[in-house]
């Protein structure tokens, strides 16, 4: 039986399961599925298999973006893995057949159910802490509203709960060649350019407001040249009524 540790928490407490369901590792499922590119070899991967590969290569894609620490973010580090629980039987655990030693043989086979009871562990935690709950027929965890996302990935999962935007916010080009979005969300930049990627888009944004401001104030000072050559009846009126009064 495995060993892990799971952290405490307050069983007599319903734990508010939208902090997983809005967290910000969903934008990055969004980002993830807006390029089919990213999943393409799904097409050819089994059903028993298909949970096991996509957060497999989802996880790989949004580490990119941000660092889980099974310590100190235990929750979402669990709630984003897969937690598929294989029947008994459907496995080939032995893999290497008869080339394998004895002594490889069974240490893979304790891999395997080391892994397997971890899995059990997390997913009844998940249950008691956020009443979510999956079985061997269904799997209640939301990823961009929807359950079950690696049966059916596709761009067209985001139209439907309305993360489009994702694309336009996001920006990815460690050249920095590629123009800058106007409305940047520095999440959905890699950790290995946000830096500079911020600070460049802070400095062009900073350079375009001072052009704004200049221009504006160069336009309301034309406009009161114009009043001045220019003054309107009203005000010519005005003047001249005040003109009589004295």
């Amino acid at each position: 039986m495995s060993s892990v540790k799971l952290p405490y928490f307050d069983y007599r407490i319903r734990y508010d399961a939208n902090v997983l369901y809005n967290h910000k590792i969903q934008k990055y499922i969004a980002l993830f599925l807006s390029n089919p590119e990213n999943y393409r070899q799904m097409e050819d991967i089994n059903e028993r298999d298909k949970q096991d590969y996509f957060m497999s290569i989802l996880n790989t894609f949004f580490s990119k973006y941000i660092i889980l620490s099974f310590e100190r973010n235990f929750d979402e580090y669990i709630y984003f893995l897969s937690l598929n629980i294989d029947k008994q039987g459907s496995v080939n655990i032995n893999g290497g057949g008869d080339r394998q030693s004895p002594t490889a043989k069974r240490e893979r086979i304790n891999d395997y159910k080391e892994t397997q009871n971890k899995k059990v562990k997390f997913i009844e935690y998940l249950n008691k802490k956020y009443g979510i709950l999956i079985t061997s027929q269904r799997d209640n965890r939301l990823f961009l509203g929807h359950t079950e996302i690696w049966k059916n990935p596709s761009p067209e999962l985001l139209k439907l709960e309305g993360w489009e935007w994702v694309l336009e916010k996001s920006y990815d080009d460690e050249t920095l060649a590629k123009p800058f979005p106007e409305d940047l969300d520095s999440d959905l930049i890699p950790l290995n350019i946000r830096n500079k990627v911020l600070q460049k888009w802070r400095h062009i944004r900073s350079v375009e407001n001072e052009k704004k401001m200049k221009q504006a104030i160069l336009q309301k000072r034309l406009a009161e040249e114009e009043r001045h050559k220019n003054p309107s009846p009203k005000s010519v009126v005005s003047k001249c009524e005040d003109d009589d009064n004295w």
